[in-house]
């Protein structure tokens, strides 16, 4: 007989989100063909802690500062987006994330598409991408202001890593 044990979600720190989060870009990035195995716990957290912590949600932005190609994080949203799905967890964080890194390719029909879930949601960052896109920011810029918010949003996580991830909660 197996017993699962619950995650207490509302107790789970930033710092333990981000950890996560990281663990499973990492297994996403380094699967080169293999099965990929992520745990159902670990989805659960994540699609959490983006949908409530914005610091988390826009850490993703960022990723190209840390040495990931704009088309290598896109791939890792991709399979991320398709496992959340196949856990029937919310999409509309890693939608509207994935859909700047598609703008950055130069896919500003897809971003579009992927902006509608939440838009419908009437999701602010969903919101922020439409006016940068209307406006034609060119992509390159974009790009600039996502890695020069990164070390922010980076200094803001180790700096609020003990607080529940839980933004509602503080």
């Amino acid at each position: 007989m197996t017993t699962a044990t619950a995650i207490n979600l509302e107790d789970m720190t930033t710092g333990e989100a981000k950890l996560t989060l990281d663990k499973v870009i990492k297994q996403i990035a380094d699967q080169e063909n293999k099965e990929l195995v992520i745990a159902y716990d670990d989805l659960v957290i994540i699609a959490y802690a983006l949908e409530n912590n914005l610091q988390l949600r826009d850490y993703l932005m960022g990723l190209t500062r840390d040495g990931l190609s704009v088309e290598s994080v896109a791939g890792i949203l991709t399979v991320m987006l398709d496992l959340f799905k196949s856990a029937y967890r919310s999409t509309y964080t890693i939608e509207t994330v994935l859909a700047s890194y598609m703008y950055r390719l130069g896919d500003s029909a897809g971003a579009l598409v992927m902006l509608a879930n939440g838009i419908s949601r009437d999701y602010s960052l969903a919101k922020l991408l439409l006016r940068v896109f209307d406006q034609g920011l060119a992509p390159d810029n974009f790009a600039i202001m996502a890695q020069e918010l990164h070390g922010k949003v980076v200094e803001e996580l180790t700096r609020t890593q003990e607080l529940p991830a839980n933004e509602a909660n503080r």
